[in-house]
């Protein structure tokens, strides 16, 4: 995405819709390059703890939470305690002010539970198998 900001023939629409992103994301990295004229070879030159500083997001929840042993918190809900009671361990046995909120605590140990106990559905119409026509026939697809 550097490169193509940096090339300046795209957008940053086009770069976004291209690339998945956020045209804001995009724009923010436009003005970064262009409040410090960094050029292609500077980009080429850094490693990735030097564009994760000048490029990075600017919020550092990812790097600021503490993330719980997620094996360890299924196991304490599997013994029959709620997700409320789970959160609140966690965050007595968390670093103050790095705990996560309850919200996001509940959506990553689901997420970790579904990779766990993937459901699998079947994708067909429903009741198809038992369509026949008065000649005893399934009718064709």
């Amino acid at each position: 995405m550097l490169y193509q900001v940096l090339e300046g023939r795209l957008s940053a629409n086009a770069i976004a819709a291209q690339r998945n992103m956020s045209h804001h994301t995009v724009r923010r990295a436009m003005a970064i390059i262009d409040k410090k004229s960094i050029n292609r070879g500077m980009i080429e030159s850094w490693d990735d703890h030097q564009l994760m500083q000048e490029f990075g997001s600017t919020r550092s929840a990812h790097l600021f939470f503490e993330e719980p042993d997620w094996d360890a918190e299924v196991a304490y809900l599997r013994q029959g305690f709620s997700r409320i009671e789970a959160h609140n361990r966690y965050v007595e046995n968390a670093e103050p002010g790095r705990a996560m909120t309850y919200r996001t605590y509940c959506k990553r140990i689901k997420d970790h539970i579904a990779t766990l106990d993937p459901v699998m559905s079947l994708d067909h119409p429903p009741a198809y198998a038992m369509q026949t026509d008065f000649a005893g026939y399934e009718p064709q697809a």
